[in-house]
């Protein structure tokens, strides 16, 4: 018997931390991670922590 794990197989191990998006993180799925949370990326990270994006100028 093969011990190749299944592929097709989305094994949920927890939900992203970020209250508006929930999202179902699986098993082999690149997260961020804060403290004991997880994000299932980047810019739920940033809305979670209230981070804003910005637009920077040069000066005149």
């Amino acid at each position: 018997m093969s011990k190749v794990a299944d592929l097709q197989s989305q094994e949920v191990i927890d939900y992203c931390a970020n209250e508006e998006c929930s999202a179902e993180i699986v098993f082999g799925q690149q997260a961020t991670k804060r403290g004991k949370d997880l994000f299932c990326n980047m810019g739920c990270l940033c809305q979670a922590i209230g981070a804003v994006v910005i637009t920077v100028k040069g000066g005149e």
